[in-house]
């Protein structure tokens, strides 16, 4: 079983999302 890929997958699915929810905030 793949868990640690997965929990990594979701950290970095996560930072991005919080990343571009912050440039967004940022610009508008």
């Amino acid at each position: 079983m793949r868990f640690d890929f997965s929990m990594r997958t979701i950290s970095l699915i996560t930072t991005i999302i919080t990343i571009t929810d912050t440039t967004s905030n940022g610009a508008g």
